[in-house]
């Protein structure tokens, strides 16, 4: 019984793993023919831990992004409110609609503040945070933009060059977790649905559906000399 019981753990823990991967790939795919069609934008001013911020975010079904641009002083910031009110926007944005920063991005903002400090007024530091996964978002990935002497952008959990969009593969362990859970059905229905034709494929070929041993000779009812498996009678045929 124990023995039964730890094929049954390891199994669903392989099929948890796959879900897991399955989740990324989805992220991966859905981040990867990211349009502007479906996606709600919201922006405006935002203080972090005494950091002045301009947030662009949008959000769809599977992705979400986070465009913060870093001020010297809350003039500044105010002044970046002011301009964003007099320009239009016609992808749908809310201007002052957002007051507070997602969670994910907040740790993200948290981590590289001084990729969000600018030294003096007159430089402009920018960071872009995105997440991706359905339901839950599972992967996220950062790049940052410094207007110094040299302009530079430096990028954090994203695979580049590989197709249009950085593919990101920092992990959000409770997205992954909760997705990985959700697909792992899908992967036991599949384990299943396999083992069952090849039993079916074995009985009809005369073979021990467990173990493939050649039961030719034996009786129907013969337990198979290999594994030890007795066939289940046939139903008497209906009178």
């Amino acid at each position: 019984m124990r023995t039964r019981w730890k094929k049954h753990a390891a199994a669903w823990a392989c099929y948890v793993l796959l879900g897991a991967v399955a989740g990324v790939v989805v992220a991966w795919v859905a981040i990867s023919n990211v349009s502007a069609d479906g996606r709600e934008f919201t922006e405006g001013p935002v203080s972090i831990e005494g950091l002045h911020l301009y947030i662009i975010a949008d959000r769809s079904a599977t992705n979400a992004g986070c465009h913060i641009q870093g001020f010297d002083n809350a003039a500044l910031m105010l002044r970046e409110v002011e301009r964003r009110a007099a320009i239009p926007t016609p992808d749908g944005g809310v201007i002052g609609a957002l007051t507070e920063a997602p969670s994910w991005a907040v740790a993200e903002i948290r981590k590289r503040r001084e990729h969000l400090t600018p030294p003096s007024p007159d430089i402009t530091r920018s960071m872009g945070v995105y997440v991706s996964g359905w339901p839950m978002h599972c992967v996220k990935g950062a790049t940052t933009y410094a207007e110094d002497a040299t302009p530079r952008v430096m990028f954090f959990g994203l695979i580049r060059d590989v197709v249009k969009m950085p593919l990101p593969y920092l992990i959000l362990w409770p997205g992954l977790l909760l997705n990985a859970i959700l697909y792992s059905p899908v992967f036991f229905a599949l384990h299943e649905a396999w083992r069952w034709w090849v039993r079916h494929l074995r009985r009809s070929n005369g073979l021990c559906p467990t173990c493939a041993y050649d039961r030719k000779g034996l009786a129907e009812t013969a337990p198979c000399p290999e594994c030890g498996l007795a066939p289940r009678p046939r139903p008497a045929p209906a009178s």
